[in-house]
């Protein structure tokens, strides 16, 4: 929580790579890239729900596994120019 208020962790993690295929599967000292970034955000007193957003369906087991939230991004969400956008 920040202010008493809810706080939103997203990770946001695409399949496809141009310079680095598959990227947030790669291994990095015995675990997928994205497990560091989820394990921090588990880590953050700050951050009260984990969600991860991606277009790879392995990327989203994967974070189905770490118990986190996932939810399918569109293709049209997905591409190299593509920017997320909070309003609240």
């Amino acid at each position: 929580m920040i202010n008493r208020e809810p706080c939103l962790g997203l990770v946001l993690a695409r399949g496809g790579s141009k310079r680095i295929p598959r990227k947030n599967m790669m291994p990095i000292a015995g675990h997928p890239l994205i497990y560091w970034t989820i394990e921090a955000a588990k880590r953050s007193s700050a951050i009260d729900t984990i969600v991860v957003s991606s277009d790879d369906s392995e990327i989203l087991t994967f974070a189905e596994t770490e118990e986190v939230e996932s939810i399918i991004r569109p293709e049209e969400l997905s591409e190299d120019h593509s920017s997320v956008l909070l309003i609240f």
